[in-house]
């Protein structure tokens, strides 16, 4: 069968994020993902436990949307 594996959902305020989750008991982990050369993809938060049957992810880039976008057209 299919369905979703995982959900991701891009934020600007990571630390905002990691902040609530904190507050509400909430464990999560911390990744971040790297180029080969070392340089920052992104950092992704991974609420623990979570009901939706699917992993959850909340994503920060560490450029703006308009930069990345821009990048990738």
């Amino acid at each position: 069968g299919g369905g979703l594996l995982r959900l991701m959902l891009r934020t600007e305020d990571l630390a905002g994020v990691r902040a609530a989750l904190d507050a509400a008991g909430v464990a999560h982990t911390t990744d971040v993902v790297q180029r080969p050369d070392g340089s920052v993809v992104c950092e992704v938060v991974r609420p623990q436990g979570n009901p939706a049957g699917c992993e959850i992810g909340i994503i920060q880039y560490p450029e703006p949307i308009s930069e990345r976008l821009a990048r990738h057209s």
